[in-house]
């Protein structure tokens, strides 16, 4: 995965585009706030938004909303779940360590997220926006997936579910 804060790693439109909203809302050095965001503004992008809680001391994400796309990918409603609770297809890649990269920069995070399935890996544009309250502490992030550049392919492959820790597969 190819991540950082160059948005040139992107392919699509749906993250550039929340990117330059979230930079409009910011003052000066502090960060938006969640009740700054109005979803009027960014209805282009909705269903790829996820938005998420953060906690210090241990690092822990909770999903607080998970987009329709989003959810379709994964094959998985996790809004109300922890990341720590939660398996993604690519064990290789920790989630965590992005979303620490996201507290301790304190600035955007772009990447191309590999897919894996049938029809071999595609890429999906990512996009991790920090959240303040009060403009200094993140205690909230949101998030763009953009899959336009995979493409029409995802409705023939199988791509790899993700789940809930310990549960069992129910489908």
């Amino acid at each position: 995965m190819i991540i950082g804060h160059d948005p040139s790693v992107l392919s699509g439109t749906k993250v550039r585009r929340f990117a330059e909203y979230w930079q409009s809302l910011r003052t000066g050095d502090r960060l938006p706030s969640r009740r700054d965001l109005d979803p009027a503004a960014f209805v282009f992008c909705l269903p790829n938004v996820l938005l998420m809680d953060l906690t210090h001391s241990p690092l822990r994400v909770r999903y607080r909303l998970v987009g329709t796309a989003v959810v379709a990918i994964s094959k998985l409603d996790f809004t109300g779940r922890y990341l720590d609770e939660l398996s993604f297809p690519n064990p290789h890649f920790d989630w965590t360590a992005v979303y620490r990269k996201l507290v301790d920069d304190r600035q955007p995070l772009y990447g191309s997220v590999p897919l894996e399935s049938t029809l071999g890996e595609r890429r999906y544009d990512l996009g991790l926006f920090p959240l303040s309250g009060d403009g200094e502490t993140i205690e909230k992030a949101i998030a763009v997936e953009d899959y336009d550049s995979v493409g029409g392919w995802l409705e023939y492959a199988n791509v790899a579910d993700a789940r809930v820790t310990g549960e069992n597969d129910r489908r």
